[in-house]
């Protein structure tokens, strides 16, 4: 058991490798001797919480910013045993300005020029959904419209760093009535190819007087002009990052609606709405993008946040 005393003093914490985090939070945890009997952080005296007899934690220590930090640690006669160091950047950004526009909720935030940021929102503080596009800092500061923040009574924002984690599909809801009536059915659609005819989509659904709603995130490999197509019978409204490009809700037979809009590459937030009168039920989304021929829009190119 005496080899033990010379178990080294260490940061475990992403292997003592630097670390970029947005979660003041974060743990500093790390080994030290079994015969440590005190420690400091940047020289300065601190109790740490032990896990185990040489494993221990720190919480609490990371402001914004940049964090050089150092531990150390002595023995009962106060010889050093050992130091070990890690840098943490807490990435310095807050919301600082939150206010309603006519075009939506203005969000404005301090940024890292070079990192990318994504902006989360709900109707409750957890669980938020992300709502926009990967944004790009060039400046100290950034800004995000939320437009669609007007029908909501109340709505929670946080920001992020780097892209949401994405899952495969879309987030379906199914409504009686056309207009988004009761909520039926809640289940992921990997993509939207559906000819259900005169049958129902699943057998909570009726066949006819029902509309879906798809929400989620539509993945642009390359930067460009991306053209969108829907097969719809009935009514059909497609809006890709903010911005509604097909609209055509009336009771129709199958009639292609085609729209544009320039992306950026990166992640962009999608809504597919779309409603069944009577009688046949067809309802499809294809697109071109730069280099990607017309095509339905395949599974891995839409997702959804976890």
């Amino acid at each position: 058991m005496l080899q033990m005393l010379d178990k080294p003093v260490s940061i475990t914490t992403n292997d003592g490798e630097p670390i970029v985090t947005s979660d003041a939070d974060l743990p500093i945890s790390g080994t030290a001797p079994y015969n440590a009997e005190s420690m400091t952080l940047n020289g300065q005296p601190i109790e740490p919480e032990w896990t185990s007899s040489t494993t221990w934690v720190l919480r609490g220590v990371l402001s914004p910013g940049v964090n050089d930090l150092t531990v150390e640690f002595f023995d009962g006669n106060g010889q050093s045993l050992g130091s070990a160091q890690i840098t943490v950047t807490l990435n310095p950004f807050i919301i600082y300005r939150l206010s309603y526009t006519p075009a939506g909720v203005f969000l404005a935030w301090n940024s890292t020029p070079g990192e990318s940021y994504t902006v989360l929102a709900g109707d409750t503080a957890t669980p938020l959904t992300a709502i926009s596009p990967l944004l790009q800092a060039t400046t100290p500061m950034l800004y995000y419209i939320d437009a669609d923040a007007p029908p909501h009574q109340r709505r929670f924002y946080r920001v992020k760093v780097g892209e949401p984690p994405l899952l495969p599909g879309l987030e379906a809801e199914y409504f009686s009535g056309t207009s988004f009536g009761s909520l039926l059915l809640s289940r992921i659609d990997e993509n939207v190819d559906f000819n259900w005819g005169v049958s129902s989509p699943a057998p909570q659904v009726p066949a006819d007087g029902f509309s879906v709603r798809w929400t989620g995130f539509i993945i642009a490999e390359n930067p460009g002009l991306h053209t969108f197509w829907t097969e719809s019978d009935d009514g059909v409204r497609l809006t890709v990052a903010g911005e509604t490009i097909i609209e055509n809700w009336t009771d129709h037979s199958v009639i292609l609606d085609e729209g544009n809009i320039s992306l950026s590459q990166g992640i962009h937030p999608i809504v597919l709405e779309y409603y069944e009168n009577t009688g046949d039920a067809v309802i499809r989304l294809h697109y071109r993008a730069p280099g990607i021929p017309e095509q339905i829009i395949p599974p891995g190119v839409l997702g959804h946040a976890p």
